[in-house]
């Protein structure tokens, strides 16, 4: 709790409009003359004999603005802290006489002063011991799931991880597959000449009757350049075609 929230512990406003005579308006038109005005009702928790009652000014805008806000939009005032009512500590008895003196939250009960605690009776004493122990076994909840959801966010993130790290080694091992099967594949070496194609005697002698008589004479020519040539069919340039591939 900041030094701001402690400072307001206890202190519980009640933001309201009032209609209010106008004096000048009244002197001027002759008859009773209203208007409206935002007020705040101020409480202190012990205290249930000082209320506090002031036309409403910037400084009590700043200080309480949820409440200013829930009173303009016509909401109920909200109430900073734990309500009594809502803590399994104390009886419906005990509840009701605490907040006939003000004391609306266990925030308001644990932080009250000795002047108001002995205005309560005997049982103060026990009461606000209760509601201190209760408050800081909260904090060690709060501290504890936020503990847990930290170590829930940092058990996802590994899992994730692992996830990433999974997703690129599968990669990774298709990826060296792949390499390793064009590793694999022969490479075909053509011979040193056409003799060596083992194309069938009618496609070498036309070959060579065209004047192509070396393997890089044939492989420089395209399948049009082939069919131009004088005896060159398509079934012999399909068959060359083969024996260079």
């Amino acid at each position: 709790m900041n030094t701001q929230e402690q400072s307001q512990t206890g202190i519980f406003p009640r933001f309201y409009m009032e209609a209010r005579q106008s004096k000048p308006l009244t002197e001027q038109r002759g008859y009773p003359q209203f208007v409206d005005r935002e007020m705040v009702e101020i409480r202190i928790a012990g205290d249930n004999k000082t209320v506090v009652v002031k036309k409403v000014d910037e400084e009590h805008k700043n200080r309480w603005p949820r409440q200013y806000e829930a009173f303009k939009k016509g909401l109920e005032t909200p109430i900073d802290g734990l309500p009594l009512k809502h803590c399994p500590l104390f009886s419906m008895a005990e509840v009701q006489t605490m907040l006939a003196q003000n004391i609306y939250t266990v925030e308001a009960l644990a932080n009250l002063n000795d002047g108001f605690i002995s205005r309560l009776g005997m049982s103060a004493r026990g009461w606000v011991a209760k509601a201190q122990a209760y408050l800081k076994s909260a904090e060690g909840s709060t501290d504890a799931v936020k503990m847990a959801a930290d170590n829930q966010k940092l058990r996802d993130e590994i899992e994730s991880l692992k996830l990433q790290i999974k997703e690129l080694g599968q990669m990774m091992s298709s990826s060296n597959q792949e390499v390793q099967e064009v590793q694999e594949v022969e490479v075909k070496t053509l011979p040193d000449t056409l003799e060596g194609l083992n194309l069938a005697n009618k496609t070498y002698n036309a070959l060579r009757r065209a004047g192509v008589d070396s393997i890089e004479r044939l492989t420089s020519m395209s399948p049009d350049e082939l069919s131009s040539l004088p005896g060159i069919g398509v079934t012999m340039i399909d068959e060359i075609t083969r024996r260079l591939s």
